[in-house]
């Protein structure tokens, strides 16, 4: 059941899901060693470069330890929520 819901949502036009670029391996390869005492694995280094190239910085996470030491490069830092 839960599985099924979060396909509906991913389908929907609720949200858009959008694709790393080449030009965004570089950085997310950076990032991986700039956090690797975290460490930072490729999902958060990508939802990461995402948000610095669609200049988003609210982001909805459980991974608050993590995330709260983050700091993408056009912002101080992300504001997380719940």
């Amino acid at each position: 059941m839960g599985r099924k819901m979060l396909w509906d949502f991913v389908l929907s036009d609720v949200i858009r899901v959008e694709d790393n670029t080449g030009g965004d391996l570089e950085r997310i390869r950076l990032l991986i060693e700039q956090y690797g005492d975290l460490p930072m694995d490729i999902a958060d280094a990508s939802l990461v470069v995402l948000a610095e190239r669609l200049r988003i910085y609210r982001v909805f996470t459980t991974d608050h330890r993590s995330f709260s030491v983050f700091r993408p490069r056009n912002a101080e830092a992300f504001e997380i929520f719940p």
